[in-house]
């Protein structure tokens, strides 16, 4: 993956989660060119020997500046200004700057697809499905949804106008706002037809584990059975770039009453650590169904890894992305990070996450996905191929969780 997709995956996303972190539970986000005084580079050369991956050899490297040393290793390591080590903090904890809400594109318009609570959307009375016109007097047009996101989206706390227009009100609204600190949830979930608990995992965030934890305790919560009682979980980690190892590991212990969730090896092979499940399944052995797909990775790969060699669930869709490696966000003294690989990971099995991902039990391919459905919350089964599917694979298959 390239610095420059890198990127646009951060603009896609609103914020770019593509790595799991050993040692740490922030994110890393996207590339910056500074300059470093003496002591910095003397940091970071040290860093740099000591903690990744691969040996280097440093001859060569004492003779050039930092930037081309971090360039010469893989393309994952990286150097982060002050600024955006702050920013990656924050998305950990399942914060953003911005306005509160998450857009789609409807045939020739941006609309909103979700206004999240307490939001500063949500003071103002930007509702579900308005259309957005212009942003800042300036008029969005259907062919600029990323650059939308990324002016709502904006890490400046500062003022935003937007114009909307609502169906069935002939005049434009006009709402400003400032943009600020927004807690967004890392998780959309509803009851399904037949009673099937779906949950949507965006990212593995510190907050993961405590609301699919909420969720499943009260939403989609299993009662008895002379009632209405669920009959199973689909975990959707589609579109998922990943997170932190903390969330990937809590959120696999939550199914999981025993058993290997993932390890990892560092330089010359050497073991760093085995994660394993000890507190009992939350959903109580209920058929579970994960759907996959070519843009799940990294923290999404190892929760669906640890569930198939479980046998936990039954793993739906298209190869994962396939990242099996480890980045590590390491403060600077002086300010800054710098993200470099430490360690790469292995499932359960002890087979290596390797290029080709995670393969599927049940390959379904639905090429309609990528449209609008990261953004858009709500669910439509007879234009989701993949889980509508994988509701008839619950269905079909309760015996291979007897």
């Amino acid at each position: 993956m390239t610095k420059k997709h890198r990127s646009l995956l951060a603009i896609l996303t609103g914020v770019f989660l593509g790595f799991v972190l050993s040692l740490s539970n922030e994110f890393f986000s996207s590339f910056a060119t500074t300059r470093f005084n003496l002591n910095t580079n003397d940091e970071i050369l040290t860093t740099i020997k000591e903690k990744y991956i691969e040996t280097v050899d440093f001859i060569d490297f004492e003779q050039q500046s930092i930037e081309k040393t971090i360039a010469q290793l893989d393309e994952y390591s990286e150097f982060l200004s002050e600024q955006e080590y702050q920013d990656i903090i924050n998305v950990s904890k399942g914060i953003y700057t911005g306005v509160g809400i998450k857009i789609y594109e409807d045939e020739a318009a941006i609309k909103v697809s979700k206004v999240f609570s307490n939001s500063p959307a949500d003071y103002a009375g930007i509702m579900l499905d308005d259309e957005i016109v212009k942003i800042n007097a300036k008029e969005i047009t259907f062919n600029e949804f990323i650059k939308t996101l990324k002016t709502l989206e904006d890490n400046k706390k500062s003022e935003i106008e937007i114009i909307i227009h609502r169906e069935g009100i002939n005049e434009e609204l006009n709402f400003k706002m400032l943009r600020e600190n927004v807690s967004v949830p890392s998780i959309y979930a509803e009851i399904m037809t037949s009673n099937y608990c779906y949950i949507k995992i965006d990212v593995f965030n510190n907050n993961t584990k405590i609301e699919i934890n909420d969720v499943l305790s009260d939403e989609c919560a299993i009662i008895d059975a002379n009632q209405n009682q669920i009959q199973g979980v689909i975990i959707d980690v589609r579109n998922n770039p990943g997170g932190t190892l903390k969330a990937a590991v809590g959120v696999s212990d939550l199914f999981l009453n025993k058993g290997v969730i993932v390890s990892a090896r560092g330089r010359d092979n050497k073991l760093m650590f085995t994660y394993s499940a000890n507190q009992d399944d939350i959903a109580d052995g209920l058929p579970m169904v994960i759907i996959v797909n070519k843009k799940s990775a990294s923290a999404a790969e190892i929760f669906a890894g640890a569930m198939q060699d479980n046998n936990r669930a039954i793993v739906v869709g298209v190869n994962t992305y396939g990242k099996g490696s480890i980045q590590e966000v390491i403060p600077l003294s002086k300010g800054g990070a710098i993200i470099l690989t430490t360690a790469r990971y292995y499932r359960p099995s002890g087979n290596p996450i390797t290029s080709s991902g995670i393969r599927p039990d049940v390959k379904i391919v639905d090429y309609n996905y990528f449209k609008d459905s990261k953004y858009n919350s709500r669910v439509d089964l007879k234009q989701d191929v993949q889980l509508s599917q994988a509701i008839d694979i619950l269905k079909r298959n309760k015996d291979y969780y007897q």
